[in-house]
């Protein structure tokens, strides 16, 4: 393998879609969301 070269993967999600129904898309919208309110109020989590 070339030094240079680094494997990656990606991923396309689409939590809008069908993200009711199923449990583990909410925990991750709604830690999204709890994470894009926390940026905006100037607050930095801490573990």
């Amino acid at each position: 393998m070339n030094k240079l070269a680094t494997p990656w993967a990606g991923l396309q999600w689409h939590p809008e879609w069908h993200y009711i129904p199923d449990e583990p898309s909410k925990s991750i919208f709604r830690a999204f969301g709890d994470a894009c309110r926390m940026h905006t109020a100037g607050i930095r989590r801490v573990e």
